[in-house]
């Protein structure tokens, strides 16, 4: 896969450069969380390969990608850390 020269900085864990400005361009099909408080994730679907990207509240962002079924599995594990962390919220504040 053609990919620009990494460098030190927003992208440089991420194994293609020009897949992860693509997608921190594009519209997530679905996303949760949010940089201001710590992450943000965001569910892209396509054809072949579904992607999950994350982005931390310093801005460097990362990705993963595979098979539909795969990337569903992650993505399901991130909503469930989410609700996990939500749920210990609400009872601390009680």
């Amino acid at each position: 896969m053609y990919t620009e020269k990494r460098y030190a900085g927003k992208f440089e864990a991420c194994e293609s450069v020009l897949v992860a400005k693509a997608l921190l361009n594009a519209t997530a099909d679905d996303e949760i969380g949010d940089v201001s408080c710590g992450e943000w994730y965001g569910l892209f679907k396509g054809q072949r390969q579904w992607f999950i990207l994350e982005e931390d509240n310093q801005g460097f962002v990362q990705y993963v990608s595979g098979k539909p079924q795969e990337i569903k599995e992650k993505w399901e594990e991130i909503v469930a850390m989410f609700e996990e962390g939500e749920e210990e919220d609400e009872s601390q504040s009680a």
